[in-house]
């Protein structure tokens, strides 16, 4: 039995048709894929030769420049999650930042260290899925572990297991990232208060404060490092702590804009102190040494 032809093949009642064209947005690419590998192997497409020699544009996501020799979309598609997935990881993704909110606020009513480990995690899984989402079916390699270290979740995903293992529960350490997640879960609650005028409107004006709040935790961010190093005197901190987080927030320092915009400011408040005629002499010559030191 011959095969069918390409040009009148009957693609609308073909059962595994809709399923295969799940993962694609050019529908003609892959009726030729489909119809090579599933009808007729010998079949050669007209735009072969245009597909096979073109490379992904400099401007392309870091999906699609995921090596640097030409694939075909074929092999690309497999490593796709279905959209069945993708929703999964959406939820996912709701519930863990859902549960930063729930045990911060379990932690901050109670005491209990359980609650402030148990934020801790979910934090991490909220921040790890956007990873997964941006970097799947990559290969590992040092173009991505590079990659990585300016990835601001990744950096988040790192602070997290910072405060997990080598920190003692407190408050302060959870605020960051209950900012951040709370002013996530705000935007997708909004639009669920559309009967209820009064609560829209308490939200969106509770919403508005976003910038002010995402600068306070960026604050906090920073003077962690500070509450650390004093808490040491009082046992509820490490030496071990201190260094790991401040080689962190030198990280953070040199791919967030917002923690080097919040630095300079610190930097340029600390400068008017120490020319103030009543600045001690000793702390006027000393500040520009610190400085010196933790800009190593």
């Amino acid at each position: 039995m011959s095969s069918p032809k390409f040009d009148s093949y009957d693609w609308e009642n073909d059962p595994n048709w809709k399923e295969f064209t799940g993962t694609s947005t050019s529908i003609n690419k892959l009726k030729e894929e489909y119809f090579k590998k599933n009808i007729d192997p010998n079949y050669k497409s007209n735009n072969s030769s245009n597909t096979t020699t073109q490379r992904p544009s400099s401007s392309s996501s870091s999906t699609n420049n995921r090596t640097s020799s030409p694939r075909t979309s074929s092999s690309t598609n497999t490593t796709r999650p279905k959209p069945t997935f993708r929703r999964f990881l959406y939820g996912a993704w709701v519930i863990a930042q859902t549960s930063v909110i729930f045990f911060t606020l379990l932690y901050f009513i109670s005491g209990n260290p359980y609650f402030f480990y148990k934020a801790l995690l979910g934090a991490a899984i909220a921040y790890s899925i956007p990873i997964f989402n941006t970097f799947e079916g990559r290969t590992p390699d040092r173009a991505l572990a590079a990659q990585l270290v300016q990835d601001e979740n990744a950096q988040f995903v790192f602070y997290c297991i910072i405060f997990y293992f080598l920190g003692s529960a407190s408050l302060v350490y959870l605020l960051p990232n209950f900012i951040y997640s709370f002013f996530h879960i705000l935007e997708l609650v909004i639009p669920y208060t559309e009967r209820v005028p009064f609560i829209k409107n308490l939200l969106k004006r509770i919403n508005s404060t976003n910038t002010k709040a995402v600068d306070f935790a960026i604050s906090v961010e920073i003077n962690i490092v500070l509450i650390a190093f004093f808490s040491i005197f009082s046992s509820l901190s490490n030496i071990l702590l201190v260094f790991i987080y401040f080689r962190y927030l030198k990280l953070r320092y040199q791919f967030s804009q917002r923690i080097k915009s919040k630095l300079h400011e610190y930097s340029q408040m600390v400068d008017q102190l120490s020319a103030h005629p009543s600045c001690p002499t000793f702390i006027r010559s000393a500040i520009p040494k610190i400085k010196m030191v933790l800009s190593r």
